[in-house]
């Protein structure tokens, strides 16, 4: 059983699997299988959807994790990790991140509204979930408002994927206050 299948029994959710289905690219051939979590956690569903490759081509579609908003809130949020681009916006207009602590500036780009952002660095346990994380998080507005959270090298444990909802949750609820 896998740390995906064990986080969504452990929180009585939805584990579905689809069949093994094969490609052939020209690295080789590319086997893989799409699985679906579905749980809701504190009234907010949330979807973990990952392929496991197999075979001669060892890529796959990192995991996504979705949380869905209640409405659609008219909010946007990019976080990810810091390039040198946004070191040269931030050398530039150090007004724009003077609010978010050091130690998270320095690991982090955070973009679009910038409200949201210095009620997100306020909290210390947000500042701990995140620190020391590849992680990207964005929200997607379609039929439903949805915050995305891409880790860039997966799930190590049920505990570390615990945290990362932890930070999904935190998202929605100050998305929710805005």
């Amino acid at each position: 059983m896998n740390i995906i299948e064990k986080f969504i029994k452990k929180h009585n959710g939805t584990y579905l699997k689809d069949n093994k289905e094969s490609i052939y690219t020209p690295g080789g051939k590319y086997t893989y299988q799409t699985q679906t979590g579905i749980l809701e956690i504190d009234g907010s569903k949330i979807y973990i959807n990952f392929s496991e490759p197999s075979d001669a081509a060892r890529t796959a579609e990192p995991i996504k994790i979705i949380l869905c908003l209640d409405k659609i809130y008219d909010t946007e949020l990019h976080m990810f990790p810091k390039n040198r681009w946004g070191n040269v916006k931030d050398f530039f207009f150090p007004k724009k991140t003077k609010f978010i602590p050091k130690k998270v500036r320095k690991q982090f780009y955070f973009g679009g509204d910038v409200h949201l952002h210095k009620k997100l660095v306020k909290n210390e346990a947000f500042i701990k979930d995140i620190l020391w994380e590849m992680i990207y998080v964005r929200t997607a507005q379609k039929k439903e408002s949805q915050i995305i959270l891409t880790p860039s090298y997966g799930i190590y444990s049920v505990e570390h994927l615990e945290q990362l909802i932890r930070i999904l949750k935190y998202i929605a609820k100050v998305i929710k206050q805005c």
